[in-house]
Order: C-alpha cells, then structure tokens, then sequence
C-alpha cells in the first residue's frame, strides 16, 4: 500500500508549546473572520478525528497510508471516512453562500491524530500516544462530491490531481486511484456525475465491498455509482491554504487511552506538547481556552 509523509505546515508557529499554538488557532479565527461576512468568532466548535491511517515510523515521521484528510497541494480536505461525525445535522452554522458551496459562520476545528497505536514513538517520548498530525479551521463545506470536484477543478493541478479517484488513462494519478478523497467523474475539465473509487482504492475491501459501511458490491468494471462518501448529508470538509497548520514529526499529543466517540467528540481530554506542559481544561469543550 502506498504512504505518504505528513507534511510540515506551521511557518508561523515558532514553538512547541501549547501556549503558541492556541495564540496561533486564535490569529487563523480572527483571519478568517476578517475574510468573511456574517462570520463569528465564537462559539469555537471542534471535533477530534483519530485517524487509523496515520501513524508514526523513525525513519519516516508521521505517515499515512489513507485518503483522510488529504494534504496536498496545500489544501486540507477530509471528504471521506468518519461519516457519522460529518453528519449535517450536526452542523447547523453552516449556511450556503454560493450555489454547492457552504461557509462556516463560527469556527470549526478539525484535530487529526495518529490512530494506529502499534507505531514506532520517539526517542525522547517514553511511550506511544496519539500524536497530533493536524489543526484545520474548515473554510468550506460541500454536501455532494460533485461540489468538491467543481471546487477542486478551479484550483491548480498539484491540488486536484492526487484527489480525484475516479480518472483513468493518463489523466490518471496512483495516489488519487488509492486514496484519493473526489469521487467526481471529470470529462473535458468539468464535472460529469458522481462515481465510485476503483477496486484498489482503500476504502474498497478485499471481498470486493466497500469498507465503510455501503452495502452494495463494488463491481469490477467501475459502474457500481453509489458509495457512502457520497452521501450528500456527510458534509465534505475542506481548509484553504493558510487555515490549517501540521506535523511531520510529533510534537503535541492527547492523552493516552482518548477515545472519543464515533462522532469525533473527544470531550474532556487533555492535550500535552512535547515539552509535556499540561493544560488544565478541556480540550474541546473550551477551544479558546485551549489548544
């Protein structure tokens, strides 16, 4: 299976200290607020989302072998998997401003932590936790995966090429076959229909069914059109250049044994950094209080 380096995307966090980083979600909030009408800057919503597909090897730092979240091109997407916590009804300030295209109008911040607890831990950490790979402050939201993909079709190719599943021939990308995270069919630059990944795409599983939860067979031939990443009440989740910060080696963690629930809620967890300065409240329940 292909893996692929986190990237390290945080120039404007000059340490590892939990104080810096919550000076620094504060800044991307008041940004964004800045950027945007009828934009508040509390509540301060979050969601923490520990990814199974990461985790964290010496030689390579924190890796990931999935589709979710995507983080190339230097844009953040997390349109695929942990469909019960992207449920819209859980979002409902969240409003469409332009046709397919929703913006949040309170923050919401997306926690993307290394799932897989077999991994490798750093020398100088003295056991293995869930490391944190990623901070995103969600810019946009889509219900369908043809919104994404007209979105995705107006940025550049390095930022559309590895996510799009569903191209064949040369227009086709073996990162994006595997895990990429558009299920839009594109034809001559624009948005045909909505498909299904390829049989060797990661949320596809051995016995030929889709591993998160359809349960229709996905056919050999690609005309299987229904997947549950395309479900249009999953909202698909995307932050745009300068909102998101990341880690390509640990540096911040949630206590051992966190374990939020499928909606990603992860309510009274403690986050440490790797300095292990810890914060005394919640990690979600008063994001602007803490990381």
């Amino acid at each position: 299976m292909s893996r692929r380096e986190i990237p390290s995307n945080n120039p404007n966090l000059d340490s590892i200290e939990v104080q810096e980083l919550r000076k620094q979600l504060n800044k991307l909030i008041k940004s964004l607020g800045k950027n945007r009408d009828n934009f508040k800057s509390e509540p301060v919503h979050g969601r923490i989302y520990p990814a199974d597909s990461i985790d964290y090897t010496e030689q390579s730092g924190l890796t990931q072998t999935g589709s979710s979240p995507s983080y190339w091109g230097g844009l953040w997407s997390l349109t695929c998997c942990k469909h019960d916590m992207r449920q819209e009804h859980f979002f409902d300030y969240f409003e469409e401003r332009e046709a397919g295209v929703l913006r949040p109008t309170e923050p919401l911040f997306i926690f993307t932590c290394a799932g897989k607890m077999g991994s490798d831990r750093p020398k100088w950490a003295d056991t293995k936790r869930r490391w944190l790979s990623s901070v995103a402050l969600v810019t946009h939201a889509f219900r369908g995966m043809d919104d994404y993909g007209e979105f995705l079709l107006d940025r550049r190719e390095e930022i559309w090429r590895p996510r799009i599943s569903t191209q064949s021939g040369e227009k086709s990308n073996k990162w994006a076959i595997e895990h990429g995270d558009c299920h839009a069919i594109i034809g001559d630059n624009e948005v045909e229909e909505v498909g299904s990944p390829f049989p060797d795409h990661d949320h596809v599983s051995t016995s030929g069914t889709s591993s998160c939860g359809c349960s229709e067979t996905i056919d050999p031939d690609h005309d299987h059109t229904y997947h549950d990443d395309n479900d249009p009440s999953s909202l698909k989740f995307v932050s745009t250049p300068g909102y998101w910060i990341s880690w390509s080696e640990p540096e911040f963690y949630w206590t051992v044994g966190n374990s939020p629930d499928i909606y990603g809620g992860g309510q009274d967890k403690l986050a440490y950094s790797r300095g292990k300065n810890l914060e005394t409240t919640t990690v979600l329940s008063q994001l602007k209080g803490v990381v």
